[in-house]
């Protein structure tokens, strides 16, 4: 059987038309959980308008969104789906979230300013933490490039507000160090940390580096 059949309903058809007429108080019954992300995905593929679904807490935000790619991808669909996580399993503890929580949803908020996403999956507890407002968002990310003016001193400034810890040496996601002109940084996205030369207050290279061996691996 084709993946497209839910396309063809009726039924499936009738509420795209009442979406797309601005009707309000709509209301789809019967879906069972394994069905929820081909629903999903059909849905985001045929309509032109942004999608949020809060996922129940108790279900998992992570399989809906590995469910939704899955089927995104058979319909070789170019809808660009992102998820909002939660920063932790309670949004009234008060207590410092793990860093790979801040991590997802830093990515989420680095969506927002390059790729806007058409499908969004999220949880009441992904909604319920303050957000950046869209002036600020941009201010939360560093991008570096050869040539660059801005100095070592206030790039370090920066990833110092942004939460990272300075060691002797990088080992770990989260961590930076620095000696002279260079400054070594590992970010959470990325499986191996930078190694950033300033050559006075210009970037004169970019490597990506082995934090075991601390040798360069390859130029960015």
């Amino acid at each position: 059987m084709s993946l497209d059949f839910l396309k063809e309903a009726e039924e499936f058809k009738k509420l795209l038309q009442a979406i797309n007429h601005k009707e309000t108080g709509l209301r789809v019954t019967g879906l069972i959980d394994s069905a929820k992300a081909f629903f999903l995905a059909s849905l985001a593929q045929k309509l032109r308008k942004r999608i949020v679904f809060i996922q129940p807490h108790s279900s998992s935000l992570s399989r809906i969104d590995e469910q939704c790619r899955f089927y995104l991808s058979q319909f070789s669909s170019p809808v660009h789906l992102s998820s909002l996580p939660s920063l932790s399993e309670s949004p009234y503890q008060e207590f410092f979230p793990p860093l790979d929580s801040i991590s997802s949803r830093m990515r989420f908020f680095y969506d927002l300013i390059h790729r806007l996403p058409s499908l969004i999956v999220t949880n009441l507890f992904g909604l319920l933490k303050p957000f950046p407002s869209p002036q600020n968002i941009e201010h939360l990310f560093l991008e570096l490039g050869i040539g660059e003016n801005g100095g070592r001193d206030r790039f370090i400034d920066i990833i110092e507000g942004y939460g990272y810890t300075r060691e002797d040496l990088v080992n770990s996601a989260g961590e930076y160090a620095w000696r002279g002109g260079v400054v070594d940084v590992f970010s959470p996205w990325h499986f191996s940390p930078y190694r950033v030369e300033f050559s006075g207050d210009d970037i004169a290279s970019i490597r990506e580096f082995d934090p075991s061996s601390q040798r360069s691996i390859k130029r960015i």
